[in-house]
């Protein structure tokens, strides 16, 4: 343990002091048990000074306390900096998710307003639309999405049964089913 010097020096005064304010005691007994007069100036000034070692050992205390406190924040500081920038990236990539799902909603409505076209077009031509029905396309929707959700670690029991594979793109599906009900209509 390294010892502080001027703490040390604090403390080689402080018995210094309280050396004198001993003597000083003792030439005061020794007056008064010989009848003398004695001046106490000589104590009051051993004990102002040992006083003095005492606030300043206080104060050096204090010192070193608020310069603990100190050194402790700054370090909470560097360590909270990757944390703040974190948070940052983190509110930049919400609002990059923000705008994408609103701008893939704002196409899924346009999906399902084109939908309910080629709907009301296969039933002019007779056609079997139960697959092709906007509640069909909607459920098939949830699945993809919920394929989609799963590929960025979002987890859901009902997600599971998504009948989309990682890979696989909505639109490739709905046009495989839409291929099929067009080719079944063209071929009567």
């Amino acid at each position: 343990m390294m010892t502080d010097p001027m703490h040390t020096d604090l403390m080689d005064r402080r018995q210094s002091a309280e050396a004198r304010i001993e003597a000083e005691r003792r030439v005061r007994g020794a007056a008064v048990l010989d009848g003398r007069d004695h001046d106490d100036a000589g104590l009051r000034a051993a004990e102002g000074d040992l006083q003095a070692l005492e606030d300043a050992a206080a104060e050096a205390w204090r010192r070193k306390q608020a310069a603990a406190r100190d050194e402790a924040a700054a370090a909470r500081k560097v360590a909270r900096a990757p944390l703040e920038q974190n948070e940052a990236d983190r509110i930049t990539a919400l609002a990059k998710a923000d705008r994408a799902f609103r701008d893939a909603f704002e196409a899924i409505g346009e999906v399902r307003r084109l939908m309910a076209r080629v709907v009301s077009d296969a039933l002019a031509l007779g056609a079997n639309v139960t697959e092709l029905s906007l509640p069909a396309t909607d459920a098939r929707l949830v699945s993809y999405i919920a394929s989609r959700i799963k590929t960025c670690g979002l987890r859901s029991p009902s997600w599971d049964r998504s009948m989309f594979g990682a890979a696989e793109e909505w639109a490739a599906v709905e046009a495989r089913i839409i291929t099929r009900h067009i080719a079944a209509l063209t071929a009567r």
